[in-house]
C-alpha cells in the first residue's frame, strides 16, 4: 500500500480499533502504514517498535500469543507517522 490508505484499508483500521481481537488483528496486522525511505513498516512493525515484548513472529494458522490494545494501536500509528514526518520517535 503506497500512499493515501484506500477505503478498505481504512476500514480495516477502524474495526481493529474499535474492538480489538483475534480475528480484526490477523486482518489488519499486515497493513503498511508508512513507506519512509523505501522501508515499509506494517501495523505489527510499527507496534513492535513501540512494546519491545510483543510477539515477533507466527506460525501460519496459530493464534496471536496477545492483541494489542487500542491504546498500543494508536501509539505505535502516531509513531510510526511522526517518524514518517521528522524522524523521531515520540516513546
Amino acid at each position: 500500500m503506497f500512499g493515501v490508505l484506500s477505503k478498505e484499508v481504512n476500514e480495516r483500521i477502524s474495526k481493529l480499533l474499535s474492538s480489538p481481537s483475534q480475528y480484526t488483528w490477523d486482518d489488519s496486522h499486515s497493513i503498511i502504514i508508512n513507506t519512509t525511505n523505501g522501508c515499509m513498516e506494517t501495523l505489527w512493525t510499527a507496534v513492535c517498535k513501540v512494546d519491545k515484548t510483543f510477539q515477533r513472529g507466527r506460525r501460519k494458522g496459530k493464534k496471536w500469543d496477545r492483541v494489542p490494545t487500542r491504546e498500543l494501536l494508536e501509539m505505535a500509528i502516531k509513531n510510526s507517522i511522526y517518524i514518517k514526518n521528522s524522524k523521531q520517535e515520540l516513546n
